[in-house]
């Protein structure tokens, strides 16, 4: 009987991998996220720390060998994509540290990745964070726009 008092729509939610300022994907400087190829989603001017965090509980998809962009499937099933800078694949793996691989089972907030945030920078690359869900549209997804720190809610999902 009390059963029915439960919410049958378990609200799907994101938490930030970093903390900094989240910005519209339109915003971005890099065409293929803010024209949304990649789908829909917000992209992170990180604070001063480096780290990426797991921003959810579910499966590593996909580690890039240049160590600078990760997929991810919620247990929820959403997919997730970070992407980490702009044209930071031609750093070849330089100054990112990863710590999980592909099939990994991951809890929100462990550490995905590591990375030289200043040095990064100093090398002239743009360190925007994209954070894209290839499967979800813009209509069902309310993202927190803003200051934000690691592991607050960033996306909240209407379905």
């Amino acid at each position: 009987m009390f059963n029915m008092f439960k919410s049958k729509n378990k609200k799907k939610r994101i938490v930030a991998p970093i903390g900094g300022i989240v910005h519209e994907l339109r915003k971005g400087k890099d065409p293929v996220f803010a024209d949304g190829l990649m789908g829909p989603g917000c992209f992170i001017i990180p604070n001063d720390e480096g780290k990426i965090y797991a921003p959810c509980n579910g499966i590593v998809s996909s580690v890039f060998p240049t160590k600078h962009a990760y997929s991810f499937e919620s247990d929820d099933g959403v997919e997730i994509i970070i992407h980490i800078g702009i044209n930071t694949v031609n750093l070849n793996g330089e100054l990112f540290e990863n710590y999980v691989k592909n099939d990994q089972i991951i809890k929100k907030g462990d550490l995905i990745v590591s990375f030289d945030l200043d040095e990064i920078q100093k090398r002239n690359f743009a360190t925007d964070i994209f954070i894209v869900f290839p499967n979800q549209t813009e209509k069902e997804m309310k993202i927190q726009l803003g200051n934000i720190n690691i592991g607050d809610t960033l996306i909240d999902f209407e379905k």
